[in-house]
């Protein structure tokens, strides 16, 4: 996703009445832009469709706690957690010209609006199995086994 370049277009290319009242803050832009879509996703082309509000939100939530944690020292610093954040954007950009401009007009009508369907209504759900539970439960598993470990199992030691 490339919430910049999303906000640029919708700025640049719909009517007024398809696009939030307000303008994105200068920080906002720069840092968070997601927050930006997220807040208006209900003003912007008349609703965003499927889960992608909850993806928004998602990526702002750990967007966020990298800039934050980044901030008092935790693992890179805010240049270059930003820094990071911008190719990522521009990678993802430029794999969806490529898509629009190469792609999109030699296949049908019906397995485009296939693809966009999946993408809207069927990837965030694989996207949250895969990246947030199927961890959450590699990280309660990973607990349980040092809990055994470091407390001990006592039902095996009673003598007979």
């Amino acid at each position: 996703m490339a919430p910049r370049s999303a906000i640029y277009f919708l700025q640049e290319d719909w009517p007024a009445s398809a696009r939030p009242a307000e303008s994105p803050a200068t920080w906002e832009w720069v840092v968070l832009p997601e927050l930006y879509l997220w807040r208006n996703s209900d003003s912007i082309l008349g609703g965003l469709p499927g889960f992608l509000p909850l993806l928004l939100l998602a990526r702002v939530a750990v967007n966020g706690a990298k800039l934050f944690f980044s901030l008092f020292g935790v693992g890179s610093s805010p240049v270059k957690v930003v820094w990071e954040i911008l190719v990522a954007e521009v990678g993802t950009l430029g794999l969806v010209l490529a898509y629009n401009s190469i792609v999109f007009p030699i296949i049908p009508d019906f397995l485009s609006d296939g693809l966009f369907w999946f993408s809207i209504y069927w990837l965030p759900i694989i996207q949250g199995v895969l990246f947030v539970l199927l961890p959450l439960l590699f990280l309660l598993c990973a607990a349980g086994l040092v809990a055994v470990c470091c407390c001990g199992d006592d039902r095996h030691s009673k003598s007979r």
